[in-house]
């Protein structure tokens, strides 16, 4: 977390000058007296005053501090981009790339359905620009894909500690009333008892200060008198000092003024800012100021804000400007913000996301004579309530009264998606000396000047400027990993880290399926590198994370009815279920029909409903059918024409069905048992005795079924046939009781039918002399009918998007006990209706695509596919067949097999 102090103290109480400490520098005392004392010329007789001693001279500039960036590049694509192939300019004091292309941009641009890709490089330099060249960029990262619209998460708790100061001979009472404070402006409104926002001037009276912290998910937040500390007395007049003695004939002139410092490094950020509208808002109109040290931002306007706004049923939109400068602040004009980009809409309701971060900055306060010690042990910070537990060593979150002593501050950074965090010993800023009583009187005048001394020496070189940079390192894990447990060396030139370990990088992992973590440490120095401890890095947190598939879309479909009748039919009674994938309309009544029925005479009347479901099918009750509608009917008859002459006699008619057959009349009474039938032939007769024979040369078998064991070999036989040919072995040289040992089994692989349910110990058989022979894939045919094309501009210039009707046709998870190689094959049937279909089937693991084909034409019958993929020990992958494409894909069972050279559970 970032321990980054300022203060502009210039004196104490010994008279020494104190150089500011700045970003975690040292302090560097000059004890100014000590240099006037030293060098004193021989007391003469008191003479007019001399003139002044000449100036030494300036001291040589420090060397410049290294200006370092780290720009990030957007592109939206299908698939991983090419990265940019021309030379860019990074210019630091506009943040700006000139030259970017390729169709890469420094914002994110406007969502058109495909998934957006960022590349970073390293700007570093002690000029005002550097050159990146291509090479320069990293592998592009999929940063973000359209998926389903998740629901809006919950708002964040906007958080703020609010001071108030009023001049007072003793400790006042607090404010009376009830205080609201607004986040988005800061304004405090009914304040009483003669408390304010800003420190009054000066009227002889201490300054006394309170604090509360505002805390709220609205736009602002009330305080009750109770939330309010004690008033605490900030800093009061000193006593005027005593008129000091006129003071001795001056010493010998002073020392020439140091050189001037080296120039500082300049301050990078990029605010981004957010708005909710039905369209593309206009920007802001007036110049905002930007604070570095607070990230915040005066004088927004337009309805614009730091905070993502909460949902009113309109889109987001987001816009960001560069805010670079040497000093504590920079000025944005209206001109300098980015296009509103849409940052995300309204839509249905998903999967809720991770929760969010919740970040506070922690003061501690004491009061001591020298810098005390830091808290020995680990705080509680609740971001709700603002409360901190756990406080050691005298620190304190209000300021203590004053005794005397200096008071000292140090902070901390609190960041966290949970309702609390902890903050560690290391995390909390080096103590600062915040106020300290007034100092003594000026002394008296200066005597008379002495004589003219020598030339001082040249002042001492200004310090070099520091380089300051924060580097982020990602690690993808199931759960918050452990940081880095070696010393890493930052280098400002190269924006790199060396002695990175434990699974962390510099750049965010390709996708897993786990989240994706961040820490991050802050790289001060004055020379090129910079060394970060363990401890130094902040507690991961969880980046992002794969999100889950939203719900399914509405399948929707008019159903029409037809029936011929004299009158308007009566509706259906009864409930009908229609199927989208065939058309199919079930459990009709009351003699409707989804065909025209043939003319009988009677007009012909059609009913309509609709049918609306995220199901295969949807029932259509029978108040959803719309009232009849006579469709049309037969015209009037025409006069009756004359009798014609008589036809021939027609066939005979068909004979009438047979009836129905008659009830089966009862069971009859069992009749007696028919006697006992003839007695089979006797058999041969059997053997006394099976002879048996133990003997280590082959032995001749007398009669079948003889046994002979060899003790040799440890062998079971038995007789098939007699003679020397007819022995047939039944039992090697181990038995069910023998003791398995390396020496029987060593590297053979065993199938499942030898072993069949025998627990077999890890003791018994070595590691990996267990194989996955093969496995089937799938158990039964998978179909998927249905249609896709890529997006395109129609007759109209209107742009269509893009449909994708990838299915998943099958998948199986795969666990590996130890590493592996893993080997799938498939094969998928396509039968098109015409020319100019096309299909795509591919092979995923944990969601990475490791092998896929294409077809076309009129027909592909039988493409195969055959991938392989390195798995790890511990490792579960899911493995799935996914295709899309036009009408019906075939994906026979048994057509694929799972492989491995592995042992898995």
């Amino acid at each position: 977390m970032p321990k980054i102090t300022s203060f502009t103290h210039v004196s104490d109480l010994t008279g020494e000058t104190i150089i500011p400490i700045v970003h975690g520098g040292k302090s560097k005392r000059t004890n100014l007296n000590a240099l006037a004392a030293s060098g004193l010329a021989p007391a003469g007789p008191a003479g007019p005053a001399g003139p002044a001693g000449a100036n030494g001279t300036n001291g040589t500039n420090g060397a410049n501090g290294l200006s370092v960036a780290r720009p990030m590049i957007f592109k939206r694509a299908a698939s991983q981009p090419a990265l940019p192939t021309a030379t860019t300019t990074f210019t630091f004091a506009t943040n700006d790339l000139s030259e970017l292309d390729n169709g890469w941009s420094l914002t994110i641009p406007a969502d058109n359905g495909q998934p957006c890709w960022a590349s970073l490089a390293s700007a570093v330099s002690s000029g005002a620009t550097d050159t990146i060249a291509p090479n320069e960029w990293a592998t592009p990262v999929q940063l973000v894909a359209s998926g389903a619209n998740g629901a809006n998460g919950a708002a964040g708790l906007s958080q703020a500690t609010v001071f108030l100061y009023r001049r007072a001979a003793s400790s006042p009472s607090l404010p009376g009333a009830t205080v609201t404070y607004t986040f988005a402006t800061g304004a405090v409104d009914g304040l009483s008892n003669g408390w304010t926002t800003t420190v009054p001037a000066t009227d002889g009276n201490p300054l006394w200060v309170i604090q509360a912290t505002a805390i709220s998910n609205g736009a602002s937040d009330t305080i009750t008198a109770a939330e309010w500390s004690a008033p605490q007395k900030l800093v009061q007049d000193g006593a005027t000092g005593a008129t000091g003695a006129t003071g001795a004939t001056g010493a010998t002139g002073a020392t020439g003024p140091s050189g001037p410092a080296g120039a500082n490094g300049q301050s990078v950020a990029r605010p981004l800012i957010y708005k909710r509208a039905a369209s593309q808002p206009a920007l802001p109109t007036a110049t905002t100021t930007f604070t570095f040290a607070t990230n915040d931002l005066s004088g927004l306007d337009n309805g614009w804000s730091l905070t993502v706004p909460a949902d009113n049923g309109q889109p987001c939109w987001v816009s960001s400007a560069s805010a670079v400068s040497s000093g504590a602040t920079d000025t944005i004009a209206p001109n300098e913000w980015a296009t509103p980009v849409q940052l995300v809409a309204s839509g249905a309701n998903g999967t809720n996301g991770a929760a969010g971060l919740s970040q506070a900055t922690v003061f501690l306060y004491r009061r001591a004579a020298s810098s005390p010690s830091l808290p020995g042990a680990s705080v509680t910070y609740t971001f709700a309530t603002g409360s901190v537990d756990g406080i050691s060593n005298g620190w304190t979150t209000t300021v203590p009264a004053t005794d005397g002593n200096p008071l000292w501050v140090i902070q901390a950074t609190a960041i966290s998606s949970g309702a609390s965090d902890t903050i560690t010993a290391g995390e909390w800023s080096a103590p600062q000396k915040l106020v300290q009583d007034g100092a003594t009187g000026a002394t008296g005048a200066t005597g008379a000047t002495g004589a003219t001394g020598a030339t001082g020496p040249s002042g001492p070189a200004g310090a070099n400027g520091q380089s300051v940079a924060r580097p982020m390192i990602f690690k993808r894990a199931a759960s918050q990993p452990a940081l880095p447990t070696a010393t890493t060396t930052f280098t400002f030139a190269t924006n790199d880290l060396s002695g990175l370990d434990n699974g962390w990088s510099l750049t965010v992992p390709a996708d897993n399926g786990q989240p994706c973590w961040v820490s991050s440490a802050s790289a001060v120095s004055s020379g090129a590198t910079d060394t970060i401890a363990p401890n130094e890095w902040a507690t991961p947190v969880q980046l992002v994370a794969s999100g889950s598939n939203g719900t399914a879309g509405l399948s929707q479909a008019t159903v029409f009815l037809y029936r011929r009748a004299a009158s308007s039919p009566s509706l259906p009674g009864a409930t009908v279920t229609y199927t989208f994938a065939t058309g199919a309309v079930d459990g009709i009544s009351n003699g409707w029909t989804t065909t025209v029925p043939a003319t009988d005479g009677n007009p012909l009347w059609v009913i309509q409903a609709t049918a609306i479901s995220s199901g295969a099918s949807d029932t259509i009750t029978a108040g959803e059918w719309s009232a009849p509608q006579k469709l049309v009917q037969d015209g009037t008859n025409g006069a009756t024409g004359a009798t014609g002459a008589t036809g021939p006699s027609g066939p005979a008619g068909p004979s009438g069905a047979t009836g129905p057959q008659g009830p089966t009349g009862p069971q009859g009474a069992t009749g007696p048992q028919g006697p006992q039938g003839p007695g089979g032939p006797q058999g041969p007769a059997g053997q006394s005795a099976i002879p048996f024979v133990q003997d280590a040369p082959v032995p001749s078998a007398v009669v079948q079924y003889q046994t002979w064991y060899r003790p040799t070999s440890k062998e079971w036989y038995v007789a098939t046939a007699t003679g020397t040919d007819g022995w047939q072995r039944i039992l090697g040289e181990v038995s069910a009781l023998s003791v398995i040992t390396e020496a029987y089994i060593a590297d053979a692989a065993i199938g499942s039918a030898k072993i069949k349910n025998l627990e077999v110990g890890t003791i018994k058989i070595a590691d990996n002399s267990i194989s996955l022979l093969t496995q089937s894939y799938n158990a039964s045919t998978r179909t998927s009918a249905g249609w896709s094309y890529e997006g395109y501009v129609d007759g109209e210039g209107n742009w269509v998007e893009p449909y994708d009707a990838r299915v998943v046709l099958t998948s199986h998870s795969v666990y590996f006990e130890y590493p592996g190689t893993l080997y799938v094959w498939g094969k998928v049937k396509q039968s098109f209706p015409r020319d100019g279909m096309w299909f795509e089937c591919s092979i995923r693991v944990n969601g990475e695509i490791i092998d896929d084909t294409l077809g076309g034409g009129s027909k592909q019958d039988g493409v195969p596919l055959l991938a392989k993929y390195a798995a790890n020990a511990g490792q579960t992958l899911l493995v799935e067949l996914c295709v899309q494409g036009d009408f019906t894909i075939t994906y026979a069972a048994g057509k694929s097999k799972l492989m491995s050279d592995r042992r898995y559970k």
